[in-house]
């Protein structure tokens, strides 16, 4: 860096405060256009994928708890889309998720399918002929799209009252969920969750014991995690939260027969 991008990085607490706020606004104006697109229809063309808010009602049979399949895949299909999460992480998106599902709904998850089962407008042949193959009647498909933005910003350090340089990640997470019937691939159900946290950090990998930290967007939960590990982690945990919301919403369109 010269030594004049060194001056221009070295603010007072004034001009500190001016360029946090200047940087806070200008992101989540720009955040907001980062909103991932739907993208179960681009895996699932021929599906028949309802709409985001579908008020459809799905009516299970009577049995006590119904057979799924469980799939979990990470879209990387648009050059602007955010990296995936390590094999660790991803599993342990599917374990929470599978516990939520079994948790919410009266299903049992007897598969988790290789998320490879499932490609931009490949459809659902696959995936039904492995449920005509087990005999497993339904399928759930989790689809997670993510955004991030970074920028530049001057990090608080309380309580000396002073800033470090360092830049700030937002990531916009989409997580779609359906509900698919395995003998025709038919979406029976279908939810959507979004959502977005951000990532403060020093630069040059600096670890204090205020950063990195992960914020929620309700700007109360953080998480600290490794300097190393902090984007996986940040994709991660937004992923997580935003499924959550997805099954919350599913739980709404699902009805029992009587």
């Amino acid at each position: 860096m010269t030594s004049h991008g060194k001056v221009a990085r070295t603010i007072s607490y004034h001009q500190g405060m001016a360029a946090l706020l200047f940087v806070v606004t200008c992101g989540l104006h720009v955040g907001c256009a980062l909103t991932p697109p739907a993208k179960l229809s681009l895996y699932l063309p021929h599906s028949l994928a309802a709409t985001d808010g579908t008020r459809e009602r799905f009516e299970a049979p009577p049995e006590d708890r119904i057979q799924a399949m469980l799939l979990l895949h990470w879209n990387s299909s648009s050059p602007d889309s955010a990296p995936p999460v390590s094999e660790a992480l991803l599993q342990s998106l599917v374990e929470r998720l599978q516990h939520q599902i079994e948790k919410e709904f009266p299903i049992k998850v007897v598969t988790v399918l290789e998320p490879a089962l499932i490609e931009p407008g490949g459809g659902s042949s696959r995936i039904i002929q492995v449920a005509r193959e087990r005999s497993v009647p339904y399928v759930v498909v989790a689809i997670l799209s993510s955004l991030e933005m970074e920028s530049y910003l001057s990090l608080p350090v309380v309580p000396d009252s002073g800033y470090l340089p360092g830049t700030r990640t937002e990531n916009h997470t989409l997580a779609e969920l359906a509900l698919l019937d395995g003998a025709s691939g038919r979406v029976l159900l279908y939810a959507q969750g979004r959502g977005y946290m951000r990532l403060d950090r020093p630069d040059g990998g600096q670890q204090t014991i205020f950063y990195p930290v992960i914020q929620r967007s309700d700007g109360e939960s953080r998480t600290y995690p490794d300097p190393g590990q902090a984007d996986d982690v940040l994709r991660a945990v937004t992923g997580s939260e935003e499924l959550a919301q997805a099954v919350h919403t599913l739980k709404d369109s699902w009805k029992r027969k009587s």
